[in-house]
């Protein structure tokens, strides 16, 4: 993008080259996050050798007993391509002594001179663990766990490091994704958000529009004082970002967790500009949270046919009803993944008439 904006001699609409990809990075997201203080998974960021993994995985584990999953992301991947995880307690001998002992220290377990014997077991075990249980999401990318290991620990000025963070404590969950766009002079306007549809655990192939996982209000909220944060630091453009909902099997309250941020327009949004091209809709982001769509009132059809006898009382009513304009809420299922081995010997014009003529 900046090589053609210099090309053509126009600005280009974006933060700095430098910023975008520090923040576009799994850690970085991590920083906007901190600043923006919304919720998100116990984490560690910034590890670039394999004992900082080890050691920032055993205290997450030994701080956190009630996690089943651990996932470990490279920094400079995208979609799943960094993705590995472990259902790690499923396979530490000493869980069940680590649980009686952190009921033993009760509120004291915060303290790390009480978590020191159990955090040295649980590390022990750890490599161990990893090296035969662990998950590559993709394996095509990272074939062995050594190769995930070399490239998540390599480390030069630009590349290198990772996160380790916790997987929702339950297996029910929904993952979400809200864009929003920041303007030269800082104002914020979100454009769109959906719930992810995943073919293969951690892989998005596709969005269902508008989202119907966390009530709209506090999804705005949140996302504002992400995109905020994202103002503080310099961040301008097309901005998106990743969520995931859950009820807390220990409290039976819904949760939500800022996960991943990605500098840059997406492919949800640009199917929701498609969406709202064809239909003419838009989202209600601060109030029903749908997509809606204006309809024409039947009455105001009627009235524009009799406009020679009753023009009066047509332009009346025409203002009337404008003012108070019906919609109608629209939905949508959205991919960019979707392949037809014949649609390349379809003429356009052709494949539009088709889905006019099935409308």
């Amino acid at each position: 993008d900046v090589t053609v904006a210099d090309m053509l001699g126009v600005p280009c609409l974006s933060a700095d080259p430098e910023v975008s990809r520090l923040y576009s990075t799994t850690s970085g997201g991590k920083i906007i996050f901190a600043d923006a203080k919304v919720p998100v998974p116990p984490s560690e960021m910034g590890l670039y050798s394999e004992q900082q993994m080890f050691a920032g995985l055993a205290s997450l584990v030994t701080n956190n007993l009630h996690v089943e999953r651990w996932m470990f992301k490279i920094d400079d991947e995208f979609d799943s391509r960094g993705i590995a995880y472990c259902d790690v307690i499923k396979h530490l001998e000493c869980y069940d002594w680590a649980v009686k002992e952190s009921q033993r220290y009760g509120e004291k377990w915060t303290k790390k001179w009480a978590q020191e014997a159990a955090n040295g077991r649980i590390a022990a075990e750890l490599p161990s663990i990893l090296e035969i249980h662990v998950v590559i999401s993709n394996k095509s990318a990272y074939p062995t766990w050594e190769k995930y290991v070399a490239a998540f620990i390599r480390g030069d000025e630009c590349r290198g490091g990772g996160v380790i963070e916790a997987a929702p404590p339950i297996h029910s969950i929904t993952s979400l994704t809200v864009d929003f766009f920041i303007d030269p002079l800082r104002n914020i306007q979100l454009t769109s958000w959906g719930d992810q549809i995943h073919d293969s655990p951690y892989h998005v192939c596709g969005v269902s529009v508008p989202q119907a996982s966390v009530d709209p209000p506090q999804l705005e909220s949140l996302t504002v004082a992400i995109a905020k944060s994202c103002c503080n630091r310099g961040i301008i453009g097309y901005v998106s970002v990743d969520f995931v909902t859950f009820i807390d099997p220990l409290t039976m309250n819904q949760q939500v967790w800022a996960v991943d941020l990605d500098v840059q327009y997406s492919d949800s949004l640009a199917m929701c500009q498609l969406f709202r091209y064809v239909t003419g809709g838009n989202f209600d982001f601060s109030g029903s949270g749908l997509f809606e769509m204006p309809i024409e009132d039947r009455l105001e059809t009627f009235e524009k046919q009799e406009a020679r006898r009753r023009k009066a009382l047509r332009e009346w009513e025409e203002d009337v009803l404008v003012r108070k304009r019906p919609t109608a809420a629209r939905f949508a299922v959205m991919s960019a993944r979707l392949c037809h081995t014949n649609l390349s010997i379809i003429r356009y014009s052709v494949f539009f008439q088709m889905q006019i003529g099935r409308a």
